[in-house]
């Protein structure tokens, strides 16, 4: 099964992807800190890098 966990630096994911991925499941795990990917890695699964950036505000073209 492939599996995609958000927070996947968090304690809880840490474990479930260590789990699932002990059990032959495809896990990626959402982080932002690229800096975290070495602790993914160790548990297993392979690491997926999200970064969510506030879009800029827009403006009306005249105001």
């Amino acid at each position: 099964m492939k599996v995609v966990i958000a927070g996947g630096h968090g304690k809880v994911a840490l474990l479930l992807e260590q789990l699932l991925s002990r059990r032959g499941d495809v896990v990626t795990g959402l982080i932002r800190n690229p800096a975290q990917a070495e602790a993914l890695e160790e548990a297993g699964p392979r690491p997926g890098s999200w970064i969510w950036r506030r879009p800029p505000p827009t403006r009306s073209p005249g105001i």
